[in-house]
Parts: C-alpha cells; sequence; structure tokens
C-alpha cells in the first residue's frame, strides 16, 4: 500500500464544522495529513493528524528559506501559488512518503482508498488536479526544486502578491506536461459543490487543451440534479431523484466552498448534509429530497458571493 500524506496550512479560525472534518480524516486511517495552523483551539484529533502550531509570520520564513530567491507572501491565500511546492519545501516531513498532497478543510472526505487503489499510483505521478485535493509523486519534487533555480515562470508567480495565479489548479500543469508527468483525473467521483444556489448541485470541472499561458481556463459544468448527501460509518453518499425514483452514488469527497454551515449534529459518524446543515441521520425517501433541494429565490449567500468578487475585481 502507497504511504499518503496531505500536507495543510491553515491560518486564521477553522471551519465551525472542523471537528467533522477531523471524524472524517480518522476513518481514513491509512493516510496521515500534516497541518500548520494558528488557530490553537482543542480538537480530539485522530493518530493519523499531526498538529503543528506556528504563526503565519514563522511560516512564511520557513518558506523563505527553502526557495532560493525572494518571494513577496502578504496573506495565507497566496499559499495556493505554493501548494505544488510542498513536497521540496517539506521535504523532511514528507521523505518516508510515495505521495504527498495538499487538500481542503470545507472537505468532508469519504473513502479515499476505495477511489485511489495502488494501481493508480503505479501508473500515474499526479493523482486528481483541483486545489481541494491532489497528490504528487514524491520524486517530482526533484523536478521542482530543478524549476526553481531555472525557470522565471515560477519567480513570477512567487514574486507578486498580489495576484493568484491559481498555480495549484492550472498553472503546475505546464510543468507536469514538460516533464511527460502523468495526471490521473476522474471527475465524477467528486461532489463539488455549487455554491451560487442554494440546492446542492455538482460542478463538473476540467481544463482547456491550450496550456501555453501562465493561466490556463477552467472549464465547468454545472450538473442539474439536485442532491443531499449522507456521511455513514466513513462513506459519502449523494441521493437525487430521477424520474420519482432515488438514485445514490458514493463519493471520495464533498466539497462546501463559500458555503456557511450550521451543525446540528453531536455524533459524528452518522448524519445528513442538507443545504446548509449537517443533521440527524434517518432514512431518506423523496419527500425528504424534494425538501431539502428546493429552490430558493433570495439566497443571501449568492449575493454576498458576487458583491466580494465584483469587490476584487474592482481593486485590481
Amino acid at each position: 500500500m502507497k504511504k499518503i500524506v496531505f500536507i495543510c496550512p491553515y491560518f486564521g479560525k477553522l471551519p465551525n464544522y472542523f471537528d467533522v472534518v477531523l471524524e472524517s480524516c480518522r476513518y481514513n486511517n491509512t493516510i496521515d495529513w500534516i497541518i500548520f495552523t494558528d488557530d490553537k483551539t482543542k480538537y480530539n484529533y485522530p493518530e493519523n493528524v499531526k498538529i503543528y502550531y506556528i504563526s503565519f509570520e514563522k511560516f512564511k520564513e520557513y518558506i523563505q528559506n527553502r526557495i532560493p530567491f525572494k518571494i513577496e507572501l502578504e496573506n495565507s491565500y497566496k499559499l495556493c501559488d505554493y501548494r505544488p511546492l510542498y513536497g521540496y519545501i517539506f521535504k523532511s516531513y514528507v521523505d518516508k512518503y510515495d505521495f504527498w498532497g495538499y487538500c481542503d478543510f470545507d472537505c468532508i472526505f469519504g473513502r479515499i482508498r476505495t477511489f485511489l487503489v495502488d494501481d493508480i499510483f503505479n501508473k500515474y505521478n499526479r493523482i486528481l488536479c483541483l486545489g481541494h485535493m491532489s497528490l504528487y509523486d514524491n520524486k517530482f519534487n526533484k523536478i521542482i526544486e530543478f524549476e526553481l533555480n531555472n525557470n522565471d515562470f515560477i519567480k513570477i508567480i512567487l514574486m507578486n502578491a498580489n495576484k493568484s495565479y491559481h498555480f495549484d489548479e492550472s498553472g503546475i500543469n505546464l510543468i507536469l506536461k514538460r516533464y511527460n508527468q502523468k495526471t490521473y483525473i476522474k471527475k465524477d467521483i467528486i461532489a463539488d459543490i455549487y455554491c451560487l444556489s442554494k440546492p446542492f448541485r455538482i460542478i463538473q470541472s476540467s481544463f482547456d487543451n491550450n496550456i501555453s499561458e501562465l493561466e490556463n481556463k477552467m472549464i465547468s459544468k454545472i450538473n442539474s440534479e439536485k442532491y443531499i448527501f449522507e456521511f455513514k460509518d466513513g462513506m459519502i453518499n449523494g441521493y437525487y431523484i430521477n424520474n420519482d425514483v432515488i438514485e445514490k452514488k458514493e463519493y471520495i469527497y464533498i466539497h462546501l466552498q463559500k458555503r456557511p454551515m450550521n451543525k446540528k449534529i453531536n455524533i459524528l459518524n452518522k448524519y445528513l448534509i442538507i443545504p446548509n446543515e449537517f443533521i440527524s441521520w434517518k432514512n431518506i425517501n423523496i419527500e425528504d429530497i424534494k425538501k431539502y433541494t428546493k429552490r430558493e429565490f433570495f439566497y443571501k449567500q449568492y449575493f454576498k458571493i458576487r458583491f466580494n468578487n465584483l469587490k476584487k475585481r474592482l481593486e485590481r
């Protein structure tokens, strides 16, 4: 079995449902997580989750000591552009692993090993390609080390603090292509939830074939089906109605980006995930799915996200 670790810096207050996230990590006990954070809230950390408390300033110093040129890193969001470098930057932490990666904590993880078997790791250099979860062969670190010393492309990204290049999702494809590194992409195993509608709808994301620029374009399709989900003993299942029949599908994880979630549960091994709450588990029926997937004409979060996006564009 391939040894896997996720490197996860997180600065600021961790999500209000972080204990739910940790419980999903606990079920993936053959995979490790390493967290660097300044949030010292007490949690019941599983044995496979290692926590290191550090300020953002000290963390930035640690990164600078591993980069051969002056970087600009003013806020934690910019860390997205550093993610593909984590295997090189945190070499001493990942040396004993076959693959390292990064993931987000607005995700609830299902049975990762069920979807990512060793045969996949034997055939590919990168597993999955989105910022909320990607894994890299540890051998890729030597390529990153060479590129850091010889490629102005990376310098442009790391020396510009005022812009995010989404290097973890798109820009890194340039380097992967140059070195013939193969990526395993399986879009339909991820429940990536669209943030601009209250009912849960899944985004199918991919990249176009033109990666000649610093940022290649993400192509997204929003599925029409409306879902609710359950977490049950480490498994994530999605449910939707198709011609008055309940359809069920298992997912590797659910991504709840930019979605405020109320936690109304005490039992963390069995619950439902609905817009926008975690609630106690019960048998799922058509009436409940219809109830929880009803359209909301005035969805407050939609306007909040639109306003924040416009504000950022005007600032740039």
